[in-house]
């Protein structure tokens, strides 16, 4: 429920307010408060950043404004999950003025055709190339059929020298509106360390943390944090994306529990039963997603028979099945949600089913405990983490204080 202090000033609190419906206005009220130019938010999770980034696209393309706004963020399914909350509104003027897309496909729309991959060494140094040859690209655009303002979600997802494009595509690059938001603690792919000075962007006195976490409850966030903050904590220096750690969670609800299990296929059996028990309870099946970090030979039988499973009952919309299936993904679709943790991020459900937890425990720990954080800590309500066999991280799991344990 919403408090006195988490509704912004002015604002009749009604008695059945929540800290959601009221996180809306007051993120609003931000976003049209923001000057012109180059702005930078970094906030925990849950924190509003996307809300503010939506407000100020909608506030910009508004008809006091008439602005051309660009949506830009890393992953597919992100980006079909904000046209889809824009869509919501049935705005026409939304519609003709904010275009939301993923990077690589605007690169493609600017230059026709992107790179051959094969020709690259790296990833790293595919990406490098593709931005020198995009914002080249881009200065051939004439001024009037550029943006007005840029808008860049899951920021520190980036490569470094995107953001030199994301400038080169405004009207006025230097003084354009260009909105940047980030959070360190989820940064589930290495990049390389950069400053904002380096590729052109004016950050000194324009960077606003944001430290309130509205989406997940106390006992989620708790659970999570403690499996991050070694290493967040490490990184407190970093200076472009400086990590915000989490000060205040405004609501509260059930412990997460951690299921360990015989198998992976018994995983899957616990994982059905719970969700048919929340299903009971009221929860619609879109409300849930089920979240693992991969699929190998390993999890193909348990994964067959979960989705025949969910086919003869509640439905299900498998995300990451194909590129068609995450850049068609909406907030409409019926059917349990089935996605991995990295096509999760940015995306936010009433509760969380998170299979085959051990697959967190393994190759690069630091990037593994920062999936498992965006995966734990896409659940609003009610978290469910299934485990089985000998690993490290499952012994870890065990010893969390925020963590009830089933076995």
């Amino acid at each position: 429920p919403a408090t006195i202090k988490s509704v912004p000033s002015g604002f009749t609190l009604k008695p059945d307010a929540t800290v959601i419906k009221t996180l809306d206005n007051k993120q609003e009220k931000l976003a049209r408060s923001l000057g012109h130019g180059h702005r930078l938010f970094c906030g925990v999770v849950g924190s509003g950043k996307t809300i503010i980034l939506l407000s100020r696209a909608k506030y910009l393309a508004g008809e006091n404004f008439n602005k051309r706004v660009l949506i830009l963020c890393f992953h597919k399914t992100l980006a079909a999950y904000l046209r889809s909350l824009i869509e919501e509104e049935n705005n026409p003027l939304y519609q003709e003025r904010i275009r939301v897309i993923h990077f690589h496909a605007w690169a493609k729309s600017i230059m026709g055709r992107l790179p051959n991959f094969k020709d690259y060494n790296s990833e790293e140094e595919y990406n490098e190339v593709l931005a020198d040859l995009l914002v080249e690209a881009l200065s051939d655009i004439p001024t009037e059929e550029k943006w007005d303002a840029v808008l860049v979600d899951e920021a520190h997802t980036f490569y470094p020298n995107w953001f030199r494009c994301c400038k080169e595509a405004l009207k006025d690059p230097d003084n354009g509106d260009l909105l940047i938001v980030s959070d360190k603690s989820q940064s589930i792919y290495k990049r390389q360390k950069f400053t904002w000075k380096s590729v052109g962007i004016k950050a000194k006195g324009r960077v606003k943390k944001l430290k309130d976490n509205y989406r997940s409850t106390k006992e989620i966030l708790s659970a999570a944090w403690d499996l991050v903050k070694s290493f967040s904590i490490k990184e407190d220096g970093e200076e472009t994306f400086p990590v915000v750690k989490p000060s205040a969670e405004l609501r509260q609800g059930k412990r997460p529990t951690l299921y360990l299990c015989e198998s992976r296929m018994a995983e899957v059996e616990n994982a059905i039963a719970q969700i048919q028990q929340l299903t009971s309870q009221g929860y619609q099946p879109q409300d849930i997603a089920i979240i693992y970090r991969y699929l190998t030979d390993y999890e193909k039988e348990p994964f067959s028979f979960l989705t025949q499973q969910l086919e003869s009952g509640l439905g299900y919309y498998w995300v990451c099945k194909d590129n068609k299936n995450k850049e068609n993904y909406s907030i409409h679709h019926p059917g349990v949600r089935l996605i991995t943790a990295k096509s999760s991020l940015g995306l936010e459900f009433k509760a969380v089913i998170l299979l085959w937890v051990q697959q967190f425990g393994v190759k690069d720990e630091a990037e593994a405990r920062r999936e498992l954080y965006v995966s734990m800590t896409r659940a609003q309500d009610i978290l469910h983490l299934f485990g089985s066999g000998q690993f490290k991280l499952l012994k870890g799991l065990q010893e969390c204080d925020h963590l009830d344990i089933v076995s």
